[in-house]
């Protein structure tokens, strides 16, 4: 049990860095929200088949975030011990990884998007699939912008500047809503001798917003990242000077943290499938419930981020008996504000899912998904991944990984693939199968955490 004392530093400690990346995550899930609901009212096949592409899109990120997962442990741990010379070189290291990852992968998805979109969702409705093919086409063009800021926003969290990603992330979402809602339905502005039109692009103009919003967010990402104290430069000859030490310490976290974020989105994609054989209508559910249900968690992922950084410090300055009590502490309180934005959504889940569509069979199909997500995420989110990003921040990947690739194949994968395709109860299926995955990954990370297996690695000695 913790003194009074101990509970209001503890929670003092979480707040004030989760607090910035919170009004992030508020305005990324809002617009990210808003961004579903424009395309929505273009029909369910386009919000289905940016559903389907977004898939595709959180793989990717996924890989570009285990590069910024090895520059924010990094960064965090030698800011903790205070050597900011070896916090900027891991910056670098950290920038020059994402640039060559995301080139690659850039190169890799335009060359096959057409037979990568046949190869998933070639049982669709032609329409879909059309819609699919016009959003991919675009969008893989945003992976280096999106890439490099996403390494840069983690840099930046690792060396404890929360508020520049997220006013980054602010701007950011608000140029993508106002300029993808001009480019999805058209603009026309007549003043007198001022004729300006812009024809509706419908989903291609929702693939245009999101690219140049993150383009916009990679030039102040290096914008920020330049202003700040780790002195970061472009100068090729310190820019492209490999350390291979640090190169070599942010591979080792990136490497099994990429594949765990890997199988988990690649999982997830697999389950997509699923979702592709049920139809229209379960695509179209399945993608506004993730929207909502984002809403629902993201005071907890703003935690999480921070405990990253928390944690990471706290094992730079060699204060490890401090990351285990602050990382024992986080688990019970983000469930109490879990516990509260359940309470919030639930009276109100019906007009919720009536924002973003009118279609009647996917209102129907969402309501019961949301009901049971709501009651599950309070006991099973957080000890499912806020303790995993604890243990990122102290270099603990590996069993991470482990636990993924058995508990998505088991569970999300194994037992979805049961109750959709063999017993047939519909979309709910896959989410019965994703709780049932949070459960066994709660389990063994509570499990871990007791051992105190993840405070062993020292990066930074």
């Amino acid at each position: 049990m913790y003194d009074r004392p101990t509970i209001i530093h503890l929670s003092r400690t979480i707040i004030r860095l989760s607090l910035p990346v919170l009004v992030e995550q508020f305005f990324i899930v809002l617009m990210g929200a808003v961004s579903t609901m424009l395309v929505g009212n273009l029909g369910r096949e386009a919000v289905s088949a940016v559903g389907n592409i977004d898939t595709i899109n959180n793989v990717m990120i996924s890989v570009f975030s285990s590069v910024a997962i090895g520059g924010t442990v990094l960064v965090a741990q030698f800011t903790g011990r205070e050597d900011r010379l070896s916090a900027s070189r891991a910056a670098s290291q950290s920038m020059l990884a994402s640039i060559v990852l995301s080139l690659v992968l850039t190169a890799l998805v335009a060359f096959y998007q057409h037979a990568l979109v046949d190869l998933l969702f070639g049982r669709t409705e032609l329409l879909v699939r059309q819609h699919s093919l016009a959003y991919l086409g675009i969008v893989v063009w945003s992976y280096p912008p999106l890439a490099l800021a996403t390494t840069a926003f983690g840099v930046l969290r690792g060396n404890g500047n929360m508020r520049a990603p997220m006013m980054i992330s602010i701007i950011m979402n608000l140029a993508n809503i106002l300029v993808s809602f001009v480019l999805i339905y058209g603009f026309r502005l007549d003043l007198g001798f001022i004729h300006w039109t812009i024809p509706a692009y419908g989903v291609t103009g929702a693939a245009l917003g999101l690219t140049l919003a993150r383009v916009l967010g990679f030039v102040l990402a290096i914008v920020m990242l330049r202003r700040s104290d780790l002195a970061f430069s472009w100068a090729p000859r310190r820019f492209l000077a490999v350390d291979r030490k640090k190169m070599g310490t942010i591979l080792l976290l990136g490497v099994p943290a990429g594949f765990e974020q890997l199988m988990f989105n690649g999982g997830k994609l697999i389950v997509q499938l699923f979702i592709v054989q049920l139809g229209t209508v379960a695509l179209a559910a399945n993608a506004i419930s993730n929207s909502i249900a984002a809403f629902a968690t993201m005071p907890t992922v703003a935690m999480s981020l921070a405990l990253t950084t928390i944690v990471g410090q706290a094992m730079g300055r060699r204060d490890k008996e401090g990351a285990r009590t602050l990382l024992t502490f986080a688990i019970p309180f983000c469930s109490v504000i879990l516990v509260g934005m359940s309470l919030l959504f639930l009276p109100v889940i019906g007009p919720v899912i009536g924002l973003y569509t009118q279609d009647a069979a996917t209102r129907q199909t969402a309501l019961p998904i949301m009901i049971l997500y709501l009651f599950a995420q309070p006991l099973l989110w957080p000890p499912s991944f806020a303790l995993s990003a604890g243990f990122r921040g102290a270099g603990d990947v590996r069993y991470q990984l482990a636990v993924t690739m058995v508990s998505m194949w088991m569970l999300r994968i194994g037992l979805g693939y049961l109750l959709t395709a063999v017993f047939s109860i519909g979309v709910i299926g896959v989410w019965i199968a994703m709780i049932s995955d949070w459960a066994l990954r709660s389990l063994l990370f509570s499990l871990r955490l007791r051992s105190g297996k993840w405070l062993k690695r020292d990066l930074v000695a």
